[in-house]
């Protein structure tokens, strides 16, 4: 399959034109007409079109053997397979599938084609543009307000365009979740009202590898091709009118299997019922050359509310043995019984966030890609079973303080709850600074989104802005440790240790720590580090400071204009909206050319 994709396969013209044999004839050898090249041979030999494209075994199964009919419907939709829709002259009037939403009056024009990889977005739009007429005559036919033309193009080399993935006509289709939640409802009727229900849970040996579909194993197209295989099989469990049948709002449902990729559950309200629907799904497997694995299957039965062991026997003498009360099935990654286990099912899915939040934050991403990590391979665990597992707002906030703790532990994390720091008068004042009007906002937690620092010195700098760093002043005055008497800066001894104080204030670190993070920057003789309340008074000081050296500029060197450019940064990154204007003030005077006065 990967040669097919990368085209080195020893076709007539990779023999001429790669190879270099110079008197070799690339024509194809079925057609005769053009380049005998791998994407002619996949989807453009009109030699082969009525012969080998459609006579794959896996299309001979479906389309042969369990070919729909015609028309099909039911209360709410009307489907025409394969047939002339409008009386009117139209050229292109006979789509591979219609589907009339009779409650939206919307109507589905769905195709299907299988193209070269070149050709995916011509495909897709030639056939928006095929079915424009038709759309227009069923409008005015059936007195329809919309329609939607609906192409379904894939590549005969195994490339998927990301229109495929808009789901057509199922645009709220929520996949296994959605099985997960019709079958937690059908579960807890049975249990609520006490009713007899009867289950089937089937899984096949080698699902993606027993189908035969004309295309090599892992193959781009292999899911796809058996799920096609395999939607027969529900057609025919519904024209059994078998099924367990219950009643919500005043309607009526009967629902007989449920089915995702090769996870099969089927329904029935007593054991006939569902022997009868066993049988059916049996025989249908074994004409598409699939079998069950046996190991991997099992039959529940509740009567009166308890368990009873019935068996299923298959044509090949093997037995589907019964569950125990006290056994579990896991489908689709949750283990259920009469019912999903939720606390269990929550203990598990906690212990594996928190197992895979370890091994994320034992690597060394930098703070951007380490949430980037937890958010794709450890949140989707819990985002999945939202809506299925019933989750409160203890089991939630169990949850938070697990993750904080964990965070804390490998120094990415360094307070409790963001949302209480903010309501407190010490540990709300970073978000208090942002609020203020003269504050940047966007551009001081800019670093943030850049995510360039290693988490643990991100959460470390956050820890300084929300004022939790165990400063003496933080001892003695939030922790209330009686062993703390004194809260003096244990470098200066003048004032009390804050971070404040640390940051920008301690005199004994001016000639040391403050000049080496002074000296550090671009432009040394006109930087200022402050603390964030003292942002507006540093820049009006600067101002006011350097008026008599802008006057005496002016009249030594002959300038016209003086600029006197603040730039004031909080020790903490508080920016202010002054240093845009300033920055701006450079940028200008740069393109200009002037001097820096």
């Amino acid at each position: 399959m990967i040669a097919i994709q990368d085209q080195v396969i020893d076709t007539a013209n990779y023999q001429k034109y790669i190879i270099r044999r110079s008197n070799y004839n690339d024509s194809c050898r079925q057609c005769h007409g053009a380049s005998e090249t791998v994407q002619h041979i996949t989807g453009a030999c009109r030699a082969i079109a009525q012969t080998v494209y459609i006579n794959t075994p896996m299309i001979k199964y479906i389309y042969y053997k369990y070919k729909p009919q015609a028309v099909l419907e039911n209360e709410r939709f009307k489907l025409y397979w394969d047939r002339t829709i409008t009386d009117k002259t139209i050229y292109n009037n006979r789509p591979d599938i219609t589907m009339l939403d009779k409650q939206k009056k919307l109507v589905y024009i769905i195709d299907i084609a299988i193209c070269n990889t070149h050709n995916l977005t011509n495909t897709h739009s030639e056939k928006i543009a095929k079915y424009t007429d038709l759309s227009i005559e069923i409008k005015t036919q059936w007195k329809i307000t919309h329609t939607k033309t609906v192409p379904i193009i894939l590549s005969s080399t195994g490339v998927i365009p990301k229109s495929l993935h808009h789901k057509g006509y199922r645009e709220y289709n929520r996949g296994c979740k959605e099985q997960l939640t019709i079958d937690a409802v059908v579960m807890n009727h049975a249990v609520k009202s006490k009713t007899d229900i009867h289950t089937m849970f089937v899984d096949y040996q080698k699902a993606f590898d027993s189908v035969p579909r004309g295309i090599f194993q892992g193959g781009a197209l292999g899911p796809l091709w058996f799920c096609m295989a395999l939607n027969p099989l529900s057609h025919l469990l519904n024209k059994t009118n078998a099924g367990y049948t219950f009643t919500n709002n005043s309607t009526q449902y009967t629902i007989s299997h449920l089915m995702y990729m090769d996870d099969i559950k089927l329904y029935a309200a007593d054991q006939m019922l569902l022997s009868h629907l066993a049988d059916v799904t049996q025989q249908f497997s074994t004409d598409i050359c699939m079998q069950f694995g046996e190991d991997k299957c099992t039959v529940m039965s509740v009567v009166k509310g308890k368990f009873e062991n019935n068996s299923y026997t298959l044509e090949t003498g093997q037995t589907i043995e019964p569950m125990e009360e006290h056994d579990t099935y896991q489908y689709l990654r949750f283990r259920q019984s009469r019912q999903i286990r939720y606390k269990n099912i929550r203990q598990e899915l906690i212990k594996k966030i928190t197992h895979r939040l370890n091994l994320i934050l034992k690597t060394n991403l930098h703070a951007r890609n380490t949430i980037k990590m937890i958010n794709t391979f450890a949140i989707p665990l819990l985002a999945y079973s939202f809506g299925i597992i019933q989750w409160s707002k203890t089991n939630i906030r169990k949850l938070q303080r697990i993750i904080n703790t964990t965070l804390t532990k490998h120094r990415k994390h360094y307070y409790n709850d963001l949302y209480y720091c903010s309501q407190k008068a010490l540990h709300g004042r970073h978000r208090s600074f942002l609020s203020q009007q003269h504050v940047y906002k966007i551009k001081s937690n800019e670093w943030l989104k850049r995510g360039e620092l290693f988490s643990e010195t991100e959460g470390f700098m956050l820890a300084i802005q929300d004022q939790t760093i165990v400063t003496r002043n933080y001892r003695k005055f939030i922790m209330r440790d009686p062993n703390q008497q004194n809260d003096l800066c244990q470098h200066c001894n003048l004032a009390s240790e804050t971070i404040q104080h640390i940051t920008g204030a301690c005199k004994s670190l001016a000639q040391t720590d403050y000049k080496h993070r002074h000296d550090q920057n671009s432009i040394p003789d006109r930087y200022c580090h402050s603390n964030s309340h003292n942002i507006q008074s540093t820049i009006s000081e600067k101002l006011s400071k350097y008026q008599d050296l802008a006057i005496e500029i002016k009249t030594q060197r002959r300038a016209q204009t003086v600029h006197i450019v603040p730039i004031v940064l909080s020790t903490t990154g508080i920016i202010p909206k002054s240093l845009t204007q300033s920055l701006n003030t450079l940028h200008t005077l740069q393109k200009k050319k002037m001097p820096h006065h």
